[in-house]
C-alpha cells in the first residue's frame, strides 16, 4: 500500500551523497552506509535517533570522517574475543612465554571478568576507568579476590592499552579508549634501606670457599639482576677484556627453564667488572670445569656461568637460601637478593661514580628512574653539588 504522507514520503528519499535514510516502524529513524566489504560480504554501519536531523548528523560525521581514511567500527566481535586473539597472534609469538603468560593472567583473571562481554566498537574511556577503579576496591570476605596493589592495576591498564593499540592497528577501532585520559593509583615506592659498606665486607667476608661465591661477588660489583646473573653464558663473558654481555634472563615458565632476552634494549648491555670479579670467576670456571668432567657424560651443557653441580640452570629459591646462610654466618639482618642489587647502586656513588654511569651499568631506560628509586643516591648527589658550587664560590 502506498504511503499517504508526502512529507513521510520525502523525509524517506535519500539525499545526494548522504547514505540511505529512513523512518522504521516503531517511529525512530536510522541512517546506513557502507563501510567495505570483508570476506566478499558487504559491511553497513546503521545509526539511530529520534529524528531526521539527528542521524543525519551521525551520518554526515561517519561519511566525512570515512572519506579521511578512519575507521568505522562494525560488528559484533566483543572485547573478550579480540583478546584471545590478540594474544594467540600477536603475544604469544612475539614475546617471551613468561610475559605471555602474565599477560595471559591479567586478562584471564580480571579483564575478561569484567569488560569481556563489551563490544569492541562500543567499549569507552569511562568503562575501562570503572573497571580499574574497581581492582583498587575492597571485596567481602566471602571472595577470594583481594583488593589489587597499584601496581597491578597498573599493570592491566597497560595490557589493556597495549591490546587495543593493536585494534587500532588492525582497523577495528578508530582510536584508543585505553590511551589517555584513564587514571590509575600512584604505586607506593618502596623503601630502600641503603646496605652499607660494612655489610658488604661482611657479606663477602662470609663468602669464603662457598659454591656459589662468584655470583653473590658478581651481585655487589655489577647490580646485576637475579634473572640476568642465572641467564649470563660464558659465550657472553670475557674475562681478558674484564667485560660481560648482558644478553639473556633466566625464566621459569610451566616448570621449565627458559632463556629469554631482556625486555627492552636498554637492558641490553656490556658492563666493565672490577678485578675481585674476574678472578672470582676464573676461580669459579676451574671448578666448574671439574665438576664437569666428573659428571661426564652426564653433565647438562646449557653453556651457563653459573649452574648446580648437575651443569643444570639454578633455581632463585635456591640462591635466596644461600643468601639467607651467608647472612646468618655475617649476623646480619634478612635481606632479598634484589638488595645486593641496590648495594651495587649505593656503594658506587659513595666510591664517586656518577648517577647516568650508575643508571646505564643498572639497565634502566633514564637516569630519571634511577633517581626515583635510590632517592637516597639522588639526594647525596645534591648535597655533593652544593658542596662543590660553595666550595668553587669560596676559592680564590
Amino acid at each position: 500500500m502506498a504511503e499517504s504522507n508526502p512529507t513521510t514520503r520525502k523525509n524517506r528519499k535519500r539525499g545526494a551523497g548522504e547514505g540511505c535514510i529512513f523512518q522504521r516502524r516503531d517511529g525512530r529513524w536510522c541512517a546506513v552506509i557502507t563501510t567495505g566489504y570483508e570476506n566478499g560480504k558487504q559491511q553497513r554501519k546503521l545509526f539511530y535517533g529520534t529524528d531526521r536531523d539527528d542521524v543525519h548528523k551521525k551520518m554526515v560525521e561517519a561519511l566525512a570522517n570515512q572519506h579521511k581514511g578512519e575507521v568505522i567500527p562494525t560488528g559484533k566481535k566483543t572485547l573478550g574475543e579480540f583478546l584471545d586473539g590478540w594474544l594467540k597472534d600477536c603475544v604469544k609469538p612475539q614475546l617471551d612465554p613468561y610475559t605471555y603468560s602474565s599477560y595471559e593472567t591479567q586478562v584471564r583473571l580480571h579483564i575478561k571478568p569484567a569488560l569481556g562481554h563489551v563490544l569492541l566498537r562500543k567499549l569507552t574511556g569511562p568503562q575501562i576507568q570503572r573497571f580499574l577503579d574497581s581492582l583498587t576496591e575492597k571485596k567481602s570476605k566471602n571472595e577470594k579476590d583481594k583488593k589489587l596493589s597499584a601496581r597491578t592495576v597498573a599493570y592491566n591498564r597497560t595490557v589493556l592499552r597495549k591490546a587495543l593499540e593493536q585494534a587500532v592497528d588492525w582497523r577495528e577501532i578508530p582510536h584508543n579508549p585505553a590511551a589517555r585520559g584513564i587514571k590509575t593509583p600512584d604505586a607506593d615506592a618502596r623503601k630502600i634501606d641503603a646496605v652499607t659498606q660494612e655489610e658488604v665486607r661482611a657479606i663477602l667476608g662470609a663468602l669464603e670457599r662457598d659454591r656459589l661465591a662468584a655470583l653473590f661477588i658478581l651481585y655487589v660489583f655489577t647490580g646485576l639482576r637475579c634473572s640476568e646473573a642465572l641467564g649470563l653464558r660464558w659465550s657472553d663473558v670475557d674475562l681478558d677484556g674484564r667485560k660481560i654481555r648482558v644478553n639473556g634472563q633466566l625464566k621459569r615458565f610451566n616448570k621449565q627453564f627458559v632463556i629469554v632476552e631482556p625486555k627492552t634494549s636498554h637492558s641490553k648491555r656490556t658492563l666493565i667488572i672490577p678485578m675481585p670479579a674476574v678472578n672470582a670467576l676464573r676461580e669459579w670456571r676451574i671448578r666448574q670445569n671439574e665438576e664437569r668432567m666428573m659428571l661426564r657424560p652426564d653433565w647438562s651443557d646449557w653453556g651457563l656461568v653459573f649452574t648446580t653441580e648437575m651443569g643444570t640452570p639454578i633455581h632463585r629459591r635456591n640462591v635466596k637460601r644461600t643468601l639467607d646462610r651467608l647472612l646468618t654466618k655475617a649476623k646480619l639482618a634478612h635481606q632479598r637478593i634484589h638488595d645486593l642489587r641496590h648495594a651495587y647502586a649505593t656503594l658506587s656513588h659513595g666510591a664517586g661514580e656518577d648517577l647516568k654511569t650508575i643508571s646505564e651499568n643498572l639497565g634502566h631506560k633514564s637516569i630519571r628512574i634511577t633517581a626515583d628509586i635510590y632517592t637516597h643516591v639522588s639526594q647525596t648527589v645534591k648535597e655533593m653539588a652544593a658542596d662543590r658550587l660553595a666550595a668553587f664560590v669560596a676559592s680564590k
